[in-house]
């Protein structure tokens, strides 16, 4: 299975700015109230993970970029629509790349462009083009019913939405103890 790396770069930011910790080194012996602040940042951050780790399962289940498969990848990209080229694994390597390195909102975007312009002709043309190769993977069978290549599309703009929305960067610059005290007022904890 394909992991991602599990340290985001945001995550090891925070923990420089808002902790004073350094994530590169060891942490000895801290006060527990950091030690659960960077468990809780972690565990937040771990969403973001996992949802990378389901993108690159989605794309595992593809055949493998080679020689042998460009039929596959070149008919995907035409099936897409206006941006589906873009899912060739020349066009996609880098982002693939990233998210294994732990960055999916790279990956999570670049699809996102192509799935932005996909008409339903587009979906159900990708679909048919997808199904068989999913059928043959998961089933074994030379099935053509394009219900596993809907299924792989849902789930992958699922995916890719839910990666860019955990991802998004919070353009409030107040310290998160700040923002935190004044979402809890707005909507009426105290």
């Amino acid at each position: 299975m394909m992991l991602p790396r599990p340290y985001s770069p945001s995550t090891g930011d925070y923990f420089r700015r808002m902790l004073n910790m350094d994530p590169d080194k060891p942490v000895g012996d801290l006060p527990l109230d950091r030690v659960t602040r960077a468990a809780a940042i972690e565990a937040a951050d771990s969403r973001v993970f996992a949802e990378t780790t389901h993108l690159l399962r989605l794309i595992e289940l593809l055949p493998l970029p080679g020689h042998d498969e460009s039929r596959f990848w070149w008919s995907l990209g035409e099936a897409a629509g206006e941006n589906g080229f873009a899912l060739l694994p020349g066009n996609s390597q880098h982002h693939v790349c990233a998210a294994l390195r732990g960055h999916g909102e790279s990956l999570a975007l670049h699809f996102q462009f192509v799935f932005e312009k996909m008409t339903d002709e587009d979906h159900a043309a990708a679909a048919k083009v997808l199904g068989p190769v999913l059928a043959k993977r998961l089933h074994g069978s030379e099935d053509t019913d394009p219900y596993l290549g809907r299924r792989w599309l849902e789930d992958c703009e699922a995916t890719v939405w839910r990666i860019i929305a955990l991802s998004a960067d919070d353009p409030d610059s107040r310290d998160a103890e700040a923002r935190q005290r004044d979402f809890q007022a707005a909507w009426g904890h105290d």
